[in-house]
């Protein structure tokens, strides 16, 4: 019973103290493009100095992710009512996520006027540089 009571006793100590602790305060989730063009620049793992850098990476990288993910999707699956500037062809090539983030990060250099707008806006760099295009 005792073992029970420290067990989660130690999870919930954990769990504060990862939840806490500072550099997971330090780290931004990059909700506009502002942000992302802020904190997702362009470097190398080897840059990194401490674990923030990595978990900001890592944040980037799901954000990166999950817009290519979607515009990849919206362009397999074929379908005519979701407009091109939702769709890009990224299946077919061997481009890394590396190079998703280089067009992302420059599209957001390039457009300061969207920087106050949703991170989203960012998928209309993935669907000019890999178009969807359309079976004939």
């Amino acid at each position: 019973m005792h073992k029970v009571i420290i067990k989660y006793v130690l999870i919930g100590v954990l769990a504060a103290t990862a939840l806490t602790s500072p550099v997971r305060a330090e780290a931004v989730v990059p909700l506009t493009v502002q942000q992302f063009f802020e904190v997702c620049q362009p470097t190398r793992v080897t840059d990194f100095v401490d674990d923030n850098d990595y978990i900001q990476f890592g944040l980037c990288m799901g954000v990166i992710v999950g817009l290519s993910s979607l515009m990849d999707l919206n362009c397999q699956l074929d379908r005519n009512d979701t407009p091109n500037h939702l769709k890009a062809d990224l299946s077919g090539g061997n481009t890394s996520l590396t190079a998703y983030r280089q067009t992302m990060w420059n599209y957001s250099n390039d457009n300061p006027s969207l920087r106050s707008f949703p991170v989203g806006m960012l998928a209309a760099s993935l669907a000019e540089e890999w178009p969807c295009i359309e079976p004939l």
